[in-house]
């Protein structure tokens, strides 16, 4: 949170890089509440935004919320890839829903 807090004085928030690197970061904490609203404030988003938001879904056995954002960010646009389809597969091994996998 101190490394947040320096992100925002020095005004580098805004950067698709630094919130991509700041969903990473709190995902692998625990923190996937700050990585969501970091995501949701977010006004442009890459494949990395959503494929880290996905992943820290996955992490800690969100699957269903991983699968929703998978779709919401296709109706978005954004074209799938390799590494985001292993992040919702990943999403439903962690979530225990093999059987939709």
């Amino acid at each position: 949170m101190s490394l947040h807090g320096s992100v925002i004085k020095s005004g580098f928030e805004s950067h698709m890089i630094v919130g991509n690197s700041l969903i990473d970061m709190y995902s692998k904490c625990g923190q996937v509440d700050y990585a969501k609203d970091i995501f949701d404030q977010m006004q442009i988003k890459d494949i990395v935004s959503w494929i880290a938001m996905m992943f820290g879904y996955a992490a800690h056995g969100l699957g269903e919320d991983a699968v929703a954002l998978f779709s919401r960010m296709c109706e978005n646009h954004v074209k799938a890839d390799s590494i985001s389809f292993l992040a919702v597969l990943s999403a439903y091994r962690h979530g225990g829903l093999i059987d939709k996998g």
